[in-house]
């Protein structure tokens, strides 16, 4: 099912597969790991490449999972991925060698923003100690929003910029004023239909902790059985309200549509699909062998079996 427009890929899927990047082939999995290295090189970058990050001289990592990514979806021919990954590094040490938090906080604070992310980009979850979690794997971090990049503040910036409790109220403030991006509405027979707001700010996704109040925004009815909702990566945000009509093939398709938008795009969240009540996340599929499957509670299931499947 062609959900989005998305770039042609260079590989139908069945050469081998790169052992980290599945969505690259073993041979674009090896020239980007040369380009890497090349353009490192150029800016006089010394370090250690891996197959998944660099290691500095001083012990500092960079992952290269989103600018793989990056190169995969929307870098065309391979000989585009030198330009698109400089940008990329430049862009990086822009962002070292410029310190938002020296600016000043009336300048500081309309910059702040919620983000949803999970579990595997915390990989030093000790300097994020404050962020919540939102539901099982997902956690909230504050990121500072810059024309050319977006800073997650650790607990010492957070501290330096007076605590969680001062910045959440102005973070979310600011997530509220954010315009509403235009949406799809995707539709099939039997109850299948569902939106699909995508964006690019790094922020969309994390619409969903007001998500009531973007759809009264939008106008889009919703009820005391809540919505079905999803989070594939930064730029989207999916949802269905539950309306009294049949449903049960917005779950699927909504899954499929999911893991679509999850598995070669920067900006990762989540492949799963939530059931959002009240401002509360259930997670309604798992990950299992490879597959997602579903796992859904029994007061869900009979909303399924009271509107029919």
């Amino acid at each position: 099912m062609g959900w989005f427009n998305r770039r042609q890929r260079r590989d139908p899927g069945t050469d081998p597969r790169d052992s980290a990047f599945s969505f690259l082939s073993a041979d674009e999995g090896r020239r980007f790991r040369a380009t890497m290295r090349e353009v490192l090189a150029e800016r006089g970058i010394e370090g250690v490449v891996s197959e998944t990050h660099l290691t500095t001289m001083d012990g500092a990592q960079l992952g290269f999972y989103n600018i793989a990514a990056y190169c995969h979806s929307y870098g065309g021919d391979p000989g585009s991925w030198p330009a698109l990954i400089r940008e990329h590094l430049d862009r990086l040490l822009r962002e070292h060698h410029s310190d938002p938090l020296d600016l000043p906080h009336d300048e500081l604070l309309p910059t702040v923003f919620p983000r949803v992310v999970p579990d595997f980009q915390m990989q030093y979850r000790d300097e994020f100690r404050y962020g919540p979690e939102v539901a099982e794997g997902l956690w909230v971090v504050l990121a500072i929003d810059r024309p050319d990049t977006v800073t997650t503040m650790p607990d010492t910036a957070i501290a330096e910029l007076g605590g969680f409790d001062r910045l959440w109220p102005r973070a979310m403030e600011n997530l509220r004023a954010l315009p509403i991006p235009a949406h799809h509405t995707f539709g099939r027979q039997s109850g299948g239909w569902f939106h699909a707001m995508v964006d690019d700010s790094y922020f969309t996704a994390s619409r969903v902790l007001i998500l009531d109040e973007l759809l009264t925004r939008m106008e889009v009815p919703f009820g005391d059985d809540g919505v079905l909702v999803t989070m594939p990566n930064r730029t989207q945000l999916v949802f269905r309200p539950l309306d009294g009509s049949r449903f049960a093939t917005a779950v699927h398709d909504m899954t499929d549509f999911t893991i679509r938008g999850y598995v070669d795009t920067p900006g990762l969240v989540s492949p799963h699909l939530y059931w959002w009540r009240h401002g509360e996340l259930t997670q309604l599929t798992q990950h299992e062998d490879d597959r997602i499957t579903f796992d859904l509670p029994e007061d869900f299931r009979e909303l399924l079996d009271r509107y029919g499947e």
